[in-house]
């Protein structure tokens, strides 16, 4: 059988790209502008490591991420979209209890029970899409029918204010949650379709892992604004 070799020196470029960016993400707006000297440094110092980072993936015998990946659009396409998912998750996650103990005076245990709609509304959109895909066998309309959702979603919660009662805002979740829950398991379906079993390891850890990155940098810009 091949045997691989772990990608160090990739996976070392890899990191200290990623940590100058994400600490850029997390001090701007609070400790630094946006603009300032520092903020410029990290980003820009992030950008030409992980520059670097992809220059030595393109000649590496194993790399950590595969760059011949990205040429897919099926594959590049789920990546773009579980970055936006992972940020509308992640940040009405963080800031929702916010909003119910600020604007519709809950205290933070009642804040945190009002979040157990949405999380049962993200089992429940997964199993409709799962059931629905196991049917029909397609995904692609409903892959867009369910980023829709998620649309519509976000903008009911953008609409609440602080006249918006405690029964709109489970319901405006919930809408959410259905959206989230049923497209993610259909961006891996994709991914998993799109490409063979021996290399399916590698592209489900890839696409985890960008997809974590849009939660991580959903919370420091969102706080920011």
């Amino acid at each position: 059988s091949e045997q691989a070799k772990i990608d160090w020196f990739g996976s070392i470029l890899l990191i200290l790209g990623l940590v100058p960016i994400l600490l850029g993400f997390t001090w701007a707006g609070d400790k630094y502008a946006w603009d300032s000297p520092v903020e410029l440094a990290l980003f820009i110092g992030g950008a030409v490591i992980l520059a670097l980072f992809i220059w030595y993936e393109r000649r590496s015998p194993d790399p950590v991420i595969t760059p011949n990946l990205f040429k897919n659009r099926t594959f590049s396409t789920s990546l773009i979209l579980g970055i936006f998912v992972s940020m509308a998750m992640f940040g009405s996650l963080m800031f929702l209890p916010l909003y119910i103990q600020g604007v519709v005076g809950l205290n933070a245990q009642n804040s945190g029970l009002t979040m157990a709609p949405m999380m049962i509304s993200f089992i429940v959109g997964s199993v409709v899409a799962g059931q629905i895909m196991t049917r029909t066998g397609k995904y692609r309309r409903l892959a867009h029918i369910c980023a829709a959702v998620i649309v519509i979603g976000t903008i009911l919660l953008m609409t609440m204010d602080v006249h918006t009662g405690y029964g709109t805002v489970m319901f405006n979740m919930i809408i959410l949650g259905l959206g989230v829950g049923s497209l993610m398991p259909l961006l891996n379906v994709a991914v998993q379709n799109a490409f063979p079993y021996k290399v399916m390891g590698t592209v489900n850890s890839t696409q985890q892992f960008v997809g974590s990155l849009g939660g991580v940098i959903a919370s420091p810009i969102f706080g920011s604004i």
